[in-house]
């Protein structure tokens, strides 16, 4: 499960699970007491029923804005393409079919009268085959884990809906017998419970197992883990205790953890600053090290739950034996492959192997297609997956690869084999540039809508260290470091290792230099206004002299990618509206001036981020103090601009010479033909933020359209403008060619303006 539905826990991944917790779950299950349903291989998705549609939801972001409708559904983007698109449009169809043959009582029955529940579903069957072949295309409406959303807390909650799914379960029969356009059938997931184990061995064997790990009474898995980092990092360091305490805590995060600047900060006033490269490289590494902690106690559970889930039967494959037959067979050709396999990343695949076949053992142990069992646990879901998860992983090696080694060629007959074919694209990259100064909740989204679709692995932010300055020296316009950024966008859920600091966003060859430029493409997701203006920010299409530009439209070329090193793609992210109260749609210059008056106010930063974190609202607060001025000279050069035109064109027609006249006085009597020079600037400087931003929004986000999604980048690619340059305002009306010596006399003006004024663009 995915998107909304989040990672579905094993009882290892709680680290609120207490070890006695533990062995009392796995005892209920070797006694036959556990009821769940079973875990399904297909694409899941949220169904809900909304002013008076049917919608769907990929993310919290979908839900959030009530869902998607079929016209949503089909103009996203997904990470397997046209074919995945097709699967879930598909499903959603027969689902609209089946909710529009009830009656509104019926319906308000099943969704709630505020038509806020949302039902965890699967869409699984020939139309989606995944590891499993499933004999008929089903939307199975699972019993657990449906959620809404809470606008208040800006959070997905799980509902019990008990008496919603019991008005669902009255209606199921008839859904389950429509015939539907699609060839789907809607059905409930099958109730399945545990056979009981024919003696305790299993369960013995695994809880002394876990024990002897040191996991064990009240101790909790995070307890667990703490433990055992405090004493590796004491055998991989000589820092201080007190300072180890702080370390484990970042690692884990735990509730009050200090980021890696606030540590550095420490160590600093310590006087033991060189001990940070020590600190950074423990928690770099972290993972791997928790991984290893925690790998006795899931191969434990991972051999129980093997022999609970043996010989079960699916209820969605008519043949099971064939079907396990047919997964023994592809299982045992990848294993005889990436033995035999001499290629590139060949430790890695190895090293994979290994570790699976820890799990699995042998290709003659699959037993079973089902792939796995879901419960709950005093309120908790959990699952148990037996070999479905190492036949996946080894499986996935030849299908989607694994970090940056790309998917395998499965051919057991070659001694040895380099991959795919050259020339094959076997990867694509997905990057969201930007400036995100900093990231609110709508460029999240946008980067877990992405990230969705194209994997954890393969998206990655790409933006730029720089803090930009005015041309006087003064308040960075764009205040916020790579580091700062990196924190924020942390808070945010989005892994450190996808965010880069790069040169240049929209080439990002930081990023792109990790992959094989000969079998990897590259698509970047940017702002609506930078694809689709008068004035476009690329230049897509064919050169003035007829040849490919290097950008080329994404979806346009789906069944024909190049290798980056040929071409780049760009596609339109999706976007996201979010309002901040009194200030109007977030985007990076309204979250600013939002955020500025945060100060003292943790409820008001909470609102705008979605989340508080004390060091970092002071931090942020502290970076836009000063910060308001220069935002809105930055806003009022527009109007300046406007204005300017305006008088130009009149003082022309009227015949007066400007030609004539210094550089000061035609910005003089511009001045006072605006309104005196006074009133005139009066009358600019005290232009509500709110009305500003409207005017001239697009000058500094020019990607806000697309829920900030390049951040604001408005000159060249990952230039810093230090100088003034005129910027093309759109007018409703139509006016006259303007001379090349109005042209001149605008340029000159404006110009004069804002270096005088001290005004930045």
């Amino acid at each position: 499960m995915g998107g909304v539905a989040g990672h579905l826990a094993h009882l290892y991944d709680n680290r609120d699970l207490t070890y006695t917790e533990m062995a009392e779950i796995l005892t209920a299950a070797s006694q036959g007491e556990l009821i769940g349903t079973e875990k399904t291989d297909g694409y899941n998705i949220y169904l809900g029923y909304v002013d008076g549609q049917v919608r769907a939801a990929r993310n919290k972001g979908d839900m959030s804005r009530g869902g998607m409708t079929l016209e949503d559904l089909i103009n996203r983007t997904f990470k397997g393409g046209e074919k995945t698109k097709k699967t879930y449009v598909t499903a959603f169809k027969a689902y609209k079919q089946a909710v529009d043959s009830l009656s509104e009582e019926e319906r308000n029955s099943i969704f709630g009268l505020e038509g806020d529940i949302f039902y965890n579903t699967e869409i699984q069957g020939p139309i989606a085959p995944n590891v499993v072949n499933y004999d008929e295309n089903i939307i199975a409406i699972h019993h657990m884990g449906h959620k809404r959303y809470n606008k208040e807390t800006n959070d997905l909650e799980v509902v019990e809906a008990v008496q919603e799914s019991q008005a669902l379960d009255q209606v199921i029969d008839r859904f389950e017998e429509m015939k539907t356009e699609e060839s789907f059938s809607v059905k409930r997931t099958a109730f399945l419970k545990l056979n009981q184990l024919d003696d305790d061995v299993h369960l013995k064997t695994a809880l002394s197992k876990i024990r002897n790990t040191g996991y064990q009474g009240d101790m909790t898995i995070g307890d667990y883990l703490y433990t055992n980092l405090m004493r590796q990092i004491r055998q991989q360091s000589n820092l201080p205790p007190s300072i180890i305490k702080l370390v484990a805590n970042r690692i884990l995060k735990n509730p009050g953890y200090l980021s890696l600047t606030k540590l550095k900060k420490i160590l600093k006033e310590r006087g033991t600053e060189e001990s940070y490269s020590a600190v950074k490289d423990i928690v770099d590494n972290s993972n791997t090290e928790i991984k290893k902690l925690i790998w006795p106690i899931e191969l434990a559970i991972h051999d129980f739950a093997v022999e609970m889930l043996r010989s079960l039967r699916s209820a969605y494959i008519l043949d099971g034996p064939a079907e396990v037959d047919r997964i023994k067979k592809d299982v045992e050709q990848a294993i005889n492959s990436i033995h035999k396999y001499d290629g590139p990343h060949k430790d890695e695949a190895h090293e994979i192997l290994a570790k699976q076949l820890g799990k699995l053992k042998t290709h003659d142990n699959i037993d079973t297609v089902v792939e796995g069992f879901v419960f709950q646990w005093k309120g908790q879901m959990y699952k148990f997956t037996g070999n479905f998860a190492p036949i996946n992983q080894l499986l996935g090696l030849f299908r989607y690869g694994r970090g940056h080694m790309p998917p395998m060629s499965l051919n057991a007959l070659k001694e040895s084999f380099t991959g795919v074919p050259e020339g094959t694209i076997n990867r694509v990259i997905a990057i969201y540039p930007g400036r995100f100064q900093p990231m609110g909740a709508h460029h999240a989204e946008v980067f877990k809508m992405i990230q969705e679709n194209f994997g954890e692995e393969n998206t990655f932010i790409s933006t730029t260290g720089v803090t930009e300055l005015s041309d006087k020296g003064g308040v960075p316009k764009s205040p916020f470091n790579f580091e700062e950024k990196k924190a924020i966008m942390v808070r945010y859920e989005i892994p450190e290792n996808n965010i880069v600091m790069t040169g240049n966003p929209y080439t990002a060859k930081e990023i792109l230099e990790d992959f094989d430029p000969e079998t990897t493409s590259v698509v970047f997701f940017v702002g609506k206004k930078d694809m689709q203006t008068e004035s476009p920010r690329f230049n897509v299409g064919t050169t003035k002299k007829g040849k490919p530009t290097y950008f080329q439209h994404y979806e346009e070329n789906l069944d024909d990618l190049k290798t980056y090193s040929e071409n780049g793609y760009l596609a339109i992210a999706p976007h996201v509206s979010i309002n901040i109260p009194d200030i109007g749609e977030m985007s990076g210059t309204n979250i600013r001036l939002a955020l500025k008056g945060t100060e003292g106010n943790p409820k008001g930063f909470k609102d705008i981020m979605g989340w508080y974190d004390e060091t970092l609202h002071n931090m942020i607060v502290n970076k836009l103090k000063n910060v308001e001025l220069q935002e809105d000279s930055h806003f009022h050069v527009g109007i300046f601009l406007r204005l300017i035109e305006e008088e130009i064109d009149r003082t022309l027609s009227e015949g007066l010479d400007f030609e004539k006249m210094s550089t000061q006085d035609k910005a003089k009597y511009f001045l006072q033909q605006a309104g005196n020079e006074t009133k005139g600037i009066a009358a600019m400087e005290t232009e509500t933020a709110s009305t500003v931003a409207e005017k001239d929004a697009a000058l500094e986000e020019m990607s806000s359209g697309a829920g900030g999604a390049a951040g604001g980048f408005s000159v060249g690619l990952g230039a810093i403008e230090t100088k003034p340059v005129r910027r093309k305002i759109k007018r409703k009306k139509k006016k006259k060619k303007k001379t090349k010596l109005e042209e001149q006399f605008i340029d000159e003006v404006y110009n004069y303006l804002i270096k005088t004024m001290g005004r930045t663009t």
